[in-house]
């Protein structure tokens, strides 16, 4: 009886030290990208197109307020930014139809308290 009762207490001892040493080596190691993700804001970001080159981009967009990037697929602008998804249909009606939205998780210190004040205004 007693060596059944350690033939099983042993193994499961071991199996909960393992884990309590495999838990603490992946905390540790992914610590800070748990927290930047936890602590992220989700923004909306409107789109009017996708461009190959910045001059076809630039004629294109000659007679709209905008901001650009770059990414894989070439030049990308962005006619709108907001939090609230509700906002996006009302941005939409000021450009064309032919938007893309796309959803981005942006840490908070980068957002300001600037970005609230027009989401309310949009409301």
């Amino acid at each position: 009886m007693k060596k059944r009762i350690l033939g099983l207490l042993i193994p499961i001892i071991v199996a909960v030290i393992c884990g309590y040493v495999c838990g603490k080596f992946v905390y540790k190691t992914y610590k800070d990208s748990i927290y930047g993700d936890l602590r992220s804001s989700r923004i909306y970001l409107i789109e009017s197109g996708k461009y190959d080159s910045y001059e076809e981009m630039r004629e294109e967009n000659d007679s709209n307020n905008y901001v650009y990037y770059v990414d894989d697929e070439g030049y990308k602008t962005v006619v709108g930014i907001t939090k609230e998804y509700e906002n996006v249909d009302k941005i939409k009606k000021i450009y064309s139809d032919n938007l893309y939205v796309d959803e981005y998780y942006i840490p908070v210190e980068y957002m300001n308290s600037k970005q609230d004040e027009y989401d309310n205004m949009l409301k």
